[in-house]
């Protein structure tokens, strides 16, 4: 391990290991020097590895401390000697820990986090974020265990080292890792790669032992047995139906959108909905474009802009405004003051934008670095899958006719593969807790929902799947139905079903004005006639919002509103002029806000003001005792009750203490703690105290509350 790290750090020091002892230990040629605490043992009597050797290896550590004895090649047990290795080991525990530097650290947590989403949290095992170490389950019985060295990706590959007890593969851990090293994409992150060019190695090399037994095993097979065809199961071979595939996909279309369930979100109901919005699609349609035009602006960091594919490759990641609801005028609130403002179609409220790379045709398997890209959306709770739909970009970006139908056709087979794929590799496992003796439908079930957990989702969303999909919960472990039974083609049922439940789809016709993309739009309608298609032209609602921001323009957002004013070129006044016409005057608004505000209502959030008072709607805020009508607005995730809401309160500091009693405008009674919630409701909560934020004016987070014996059944 000390030699691998050193090759793969030069002369920094070795994050992973605090120290090394050395017993009888040679010199290793080529090994530069290593930063490292070291302690050597080495005797002149050692007929094995002359002390020469190992003064030689201790001279390549710097600080190494090297002690001689008269016991020859052994590790030593005399008390003076031991008494070395107590202290050696003593001063590393009171060593600090090293710390990798902020940006590396941060890019290798990310990488870590996407691959245990990748692979679920029975599969990949986080050792520590730093220095980055992971573990992942290749076979039974072998894992590969990664460490991250500070210098990667950019300058080094990943230390991988294999871990394994199965005689099969003991003795040949050299050729394992040296294919996994063959796969390292260099200066990218490689792990998934790596991860599954171990397990392509070790399908292969398993093969010389067809009859072979795994460790534990019983050997059953008789010498002059005649040996039968070998039948490949499905989850073993490389061929995917894709039929299959597509009649389980229009299946789930078909189905429509699941109905709003409690556990429906991906995150605890305990606080306010941290929606995630996740932007999708082929290299150069505008996903960029429709990030900066819809993510707050900010000098210097705008999302880079190009007709060439593969402008994105990390993550751009910020907030941006989408139309809530607003009960101002069903409850003749006129002098209603949202805390951010209105907007076209409602109040402005806040998500997070998430603009991924451009994925291409075969993204699940590798392809332009496709399954790191799909990685990042795990946490994305619906997606705008942005089209070109001019139909002027291939479907790998490049200029050239492309096809916006089956552009939606193959980003959704990605999707649907990059799950499948990885419900196959660990199929087996399933297949083998179903099949075994006295097993609990209780365990088949949590083994299968370990499959998707890693998503983002509740095992009570993916037992609803399941049955939506047209599987019995009751009989998943037996009988005809029972999932030892299954073929490829339940699971692809089980992931179109998953899908559609998980990963809701706004479909965005960007570049709307373009020559054909009338008659394509028209196609896309007809093609997907369950799904939310907006026309869209990120472009130019970038446009208008720049220089309305250079004051050149008056823009109202999501309107056909645009005013030019007279500071304006005589170039802004002609663009402004098209775009009045060919986009606003045709469709009524650039279609961003109307695409991303959908993309939020498909998941059928709750939305809540909470107030003091419910006949002023003077709203609850922090600082003051009442704040404006109905000022205030928090999104709470689907079947969120009354209880959900005051804990989410009570997370923004609006609310302490316990909860007493609710109320909700237009209902004439006290509202139960767990009583669903109107989509839109107007909430009078109170509790047994005030919050600090409430009684302290200015009070900041992380300030000492109130004790909870103070305001006892008073305070609101």
């Amino acid at each position: 391990a000390c030699q691998q790290e050193g090759l793969a750090l030069g002369g920094q020091q070795v994050h992973s290991l605090r120290g090394a002892m050395f017993f009888g230990a040679p010199d290793v040629p080529g090994v530069p020097e290593i930063d490292l605490p070291s302690l050597h043992f080495g005797s002149e009597k050692d007929a094995i590895v002359p002390l020469e050797l190992s003064q030689q290896l201790a001279g390549r550590f710097t600080g190494a401390k090297l002690v001689e004895h008269s016991n020859g090649h052994c590790v030593p047990t005399k008390p003076e000697l031991e008494r070395e290795m107590h202290l050696f080991l003593k001063g590393l525990r009171d060593l600090p820990e090293v710390e990798v530097e902020g940006a590396a650290l941060e890019e290798h947590s990310e990488e870590l986090e996407c691959l245990k989403d990748m692979y679920g949290g029975g599969e990949a095992q986080i050792i520590s974020t730093s220095p980055a170490r992971l573990r992942i389950r290749l076979v039974d019985f072998t894992s590969a265990f990664f460490v991250l060295p500070p210098r990667y990706p950019e300058e080094c590959p990943p230390v991988v080292l294999v871990e394994t007890s199965d005689w099969r593969v003991s003795p040949f851990e050299a050729e394992l890792k040296q294919a996994m090293m063959d796969a390292v994409d260099e200066g990218s992150p490689s792990i998934w790669q790596m991860t599954t060019a171990g397990q392509e190695w070790l399908e292969g090399h398993m093969a010389n032992y067809t009859g072979a037994n795994a460790p534990g095993q019983q050997v059953q097979q008789e010498e002059d047995e005649p040996e039968e065809e070998t039948v490949i199961p499905w989850w073993d071979r490389e061929e995917i139906d894709m039929e299959a595939m597509r009649a389980a996909t229009v299946e789930a279309a078909a189905a429509g959108p699941p109905p709003a369930s409690r556990d429906s979100g991906s995150q605890s109901y305990l606080k306010p909905w941290a929606y995630t919005v996740g932007l999708v699609g082929k290299p150069s349609a505008g996903k960029s474009t429709f990030f900066n035009s819809v993510a707050r602006y900010r000098e210097g960091k705008m999302a880079e802009m190009s007709e060439r594919p593969f402008t994105t490759i990390d993550p751009n990641i910020d907030t941006a405004y989408f139309a809530a609801p607003s009960p101002h005028e069903e409850w003749g609130v006129a002098d209603c003051q949202p805390e951010l403002g209105f907007i076209a179609g409602g109040r402005r409220a806040t998500v997070m934008l998430k603009d991924v790379a451009g994925l291409v045709p075969g993204a699940h398997s590798g392809n332009g670095k496709g399954n790191f890209f799909l990685s990042c959306l795990c946490d994305a709770d619906a997606l705008i899958h942005v089209i070109d739909a001019s139909g002027q970009t291939t479907e790998e970006g490049a200029l050239g006719e492309g096809d916006p139908v089956r552009d939606i056709q193959w980003v959704r087979e990605e999707l649907h593969l990059w799950i499948f794929g990885n419900i196959r590799r660990k199929w087996d496992s399933v297949r083998r807790k179903a099949k075994a003796q006295r097993v609990t439908q209780e365990a088949v079930l949590e083994r299968l929902a370990d499959l998707l957990v890693g998503y983002h989702t509740t095992r009570s969303t993916i037992f609803t799947v399941l049955e939506r999909a047209g599987f019995s919960v009751a009989k998943i472990v037996a009988g005809r139905e029972g999932i030892a039974t299954w073929g490829e083609a339940e699971v692809h049922r089980l992931v179109a079903h998953f899908l559609q439940a998980r990963f809701p789809i706004v479909l965005a016709m960007n570049k709307a004005d373009g020559a054909k993309s009338r008659a394509n739009i028209d196609r896309v309608r007809a093609a997907y006639p369950n799904d939310v298609v907006v026309p869209v032209c990120a472009r130019a609602e970038w446009w208008l919002k720049e220089y309305a921001r250079q004051k050149q323009i008056k823009y109202e957002e999501g309107t056909s509103q645009v005013t030019v004013l007279d500071a304006a070129s005589d170039q802004v006044r002609e663009r402004a002029a098209v775009l009045s016409t060919k986009v606003l005057g045709a469709f009524g608004s650039t279609g961003v806000l109307k695409a991303l505000t959908q993309a939020v209502e498909l998941r059928k959030p709750v939305f809540c003001f909470p107030v003091e008072d419910t006949g002023t709607c003077a709203a609850v805020i922090h600082g003051k005792t009442a704040g404006p009508p109905l000022a205030t607005m928090v999104m709470l995730r689907p079947m969120a009750t009354l209880g959900d809401a005051f804990e989410a309160l009570k997370h923004d500091r609006y609310l302490a203490g316990q909860l007493v009693r609710g109320e909700v405008k237009g209902i004439n009674r006290a509202i139960r703690k767990d009583e669903v919630l109107p989509a839109v409701c107007v909430v009078k909560i109170m509790s047994n105290r005030k919050s600090s934020y409430q009684r302290k004016p200015g009070h900041q987070p992380g300030e000492a509350e109130d004790s909870e014996g103070e305001e006892e059944n008073g305070a609101e």
